[in-house]
């Protein structure tokens, strides 16, 4: 027979994933500590890490004197080097070094089909990568910037091209992000800075301004195609960056009066965060929006995530009270932790869908967001002796006044959210996390800690009171639960699509029993439930008229499966 959508109102609204939306609640699953490798004391700083389509992991910082990752052996020439290697299950694969008599260190890493983009400082006359020798336009020890691509060619890789920018002053490049032709970059800058053929000039000759720049990934040397320079006459940067199309995201903090483009905001106190983004035309680009966010004292953004229209920020906020285009987060203590998002669908800066917080009496931070579907992983740390991850979870720390490392999993249910579970690790001193990475359900950390050091039932060892760095694995098994249930709901599916006045909605064969059928539109409001009952086949007719052209969702509820299929209507 024939079953029909009821017109129904809920106040209960969805944003679905294309393919299964992860079901989580509290309590229901764990991201529990698989494994932890220790780097090394003599890798100084283990800044950033990511993964490639493979599910390999790469990790990007600082070492120096000489380290041995695999049967990889790098010595450092001076200071500290930069380094960069790739790792897997079976353990280390390959890894590079490079720089030079100075203090250098890479602080991003990003991949794209096969190529590895790294960027970070150098602050020595010059650095080396490979045969290419990059000269500091300042005087030791101020700092430049440089990007440079590697190609992965399984177990080594190959530099294809570095790149330097800077002045004379201290320059400090914080994230990149790569597509297929090109790799962004951002960071801050101060006095006057050269990219390419492109000079920028702070505001104050004295007060770091930001900068986002864009190379090409093609050719044999690379190159600068366009820069852009924001900020205001109080110390401003910019710590994150995600693409999505011709859409550059960048987050971090101003202060007093930042101007983007023709765009300007005000900060309500000493340091507000900001989310702008730019409009990539090919060698040019513009700012379309910039949206602020804070209260009276420092809220900081420190890390941006992307996905289509949806995008995420996190780090913290000192403010009692911090506004987020009306959403309200009030502190707990001296900063607490925050993670928003911004759903942006039009020419307009879009105000925060939802903002959520965790924290405790003393300081929380957020280092470091990634995503997979529906679900978002925030790292960082707290010194707090409770902290709260909404009902799902609290964490204790192992003493108090000393920093220890968090993990917690949200899930987003567009326009509201929830943390599902929240992991920490640490010894008695302090721990830090610095990044964080996805790959299926095996979330990737790394950081520094004190040893002996804990991650749940692992446990580094070593001479206590060293301070090592590590690389932590763990798997989420509410990932691994949805990738069974999507398994059976495979046979879903809707036809024709795109639809004018009815699409048929096939269940799985033999499914029989009654399913919920929600339909959603493209913000993931409710626009028509019911409960339906298939045919022998498993086909269910659903009636379209009434609505708008455009794009819509249909989510079905078989039993505990879960899943959803996008659906254009005309």
């Amino acid at each position: 027979m024939k079953t029909s959508f009821l017109s129904t109102f809920s106040h209960r609204r969805w944003l679905l994933f294309v393919g299964l939306s992860l079901a989580g609640s509290p309590g229901y699953a764990q991201g529990d500590w698989q494994s932890v490798a220790n780097l090394g004391g003599n890798i100084s700083d283990v800044r950033a890490t990511t993964t490639d389509e493979a599910g390999n992991v790469y990790l990007a910082g600082a070492f120096s004197g000489t380290v041995t990752l695999g049967s990889q052996t790098l010595t450092s020439v001076g200071g500290t080097d930069v380094f960069l290697a790739k790792w897997n299950t079976s353990g280390f694969v390959w890894a590079q070094r490079a720089g030079g008599v100075g203090d250098d260190a890479a602080t991003a890493v990003a991949t794209h089909s096969g190529s590895v983009y790294v960027g970070g400082t150098f602050a020595g006359a010059t650095a080396a990568f490979g045969s290419t020798t990059l000269t500091n336009a300042g005087t030791a020890p101020t700092t430049d910037i440089f990007v440079a691509r590697y190609t992965d060619a399984g177990s080594a890789a190959n530099l294809n091209w570095a790149q330097q920018a800077g002045g004379t002053a201290n320059d400090e490049l914080n994230a990149v992000a790569a597509t297929a032709a090109d790799v962004y970059a951002v960071g801050s800058f101060v006095g006057s800075a050269r990219f390419g053929n492109a000079f920028l000039t702070s505001s104050v000759s004295t007060s770091p301004d930001i900068f986002i720049t864009k190379l090409t990934t093609t050719g044999s040397a690379g190159g600068f195609v366009w820069t852009q320079s924001a900020g205001g006459p109080g110390p401003d940067a910019a710590t994150a960056v995600g693409v999505s199309g011709a859409n550059v995201y960048v987050a971090g903090s101003f202060s007093n009066t930042g101007s983007f483009g023709t765009n300007l905001v005000f900060s309500a106190g000493n340091q507000d965060l900001f989310v702008t983004r730019l409009t990539d035309a090919g060698s040019t680009s513009s700012f379309a929006w910039v949206q602020r966010a804070g209260g009276a004292n420092d809220d900081l953004a420190t890390c941006l995530a992307v996905r289509g229209s949806g995008v995420y920020v996190a780090g913290s906020f000192a403010s009692i009270a911090a506004n987020f285009t009306g959403v309200i987060l009030a502190n707990n203590g001296n900063a607490d932790l925050f993670v928003a998002k911004l759903n942006d669908i039009g020419t307009t800066a879009p105000v925060f869908s939802w903002a959520q917080r965790a924290g405790g009496t003393g300081f929380e931070q957020a280092t470091a967001l990634a995503l997979n579907g529906s679900s978002l992983y925030v790292a960082g740390q707290f010194n707090s002796p409770l902290v709260g991850f909404g009902t799902a979870a609290a964490l204790s720390n192992s003493q108090s006044g000393f920093f220890d490392i968090l993990v917690a999993k949200i899930n987003d249910l567009g326009p509201s959210n929830n943390f599902t579970w929240a992991q920490q690790a640490g010894s008695p001193q302090h721990d830090y996390a610095k990044g964080l990475a996805v790959s299926g359900a095996r979330v990737y950390m790394v950081g520094s800690v004190t040893l002996p050091a804990r991650f749940g039932s692992q446990q580094l060892s070593g001479t206590a009171g060293t301070t090592t760095s590590f690389l932590a694995t763990l798997l989420d098994t509410n990932v691994i639960t949805a990738q069974a249930e999507a398994a059976e709901l495979a046979g879903l599916s809707l036809y024709p699509n795109p639809a004018h006045h009815r699409v048929m909605l096939q269940l799985p064969a033999g499914s029989g029993a009654a399913a919920t059928a929600t339909l959603l539109d493209a913000t993931g409001r409710i626009v028509r439930s019911s409960l339906v009952t298939p045919t022998a086949n498993g086909v269910v007719e659903v009636p379209l008229t009434g609505l708008r052209a455009g794009l819509y969702y249909v989510q079905v509820q078989l039993g505990k499966l879960r899943a959803a299929r996008p659906l254009v209507v005309e």
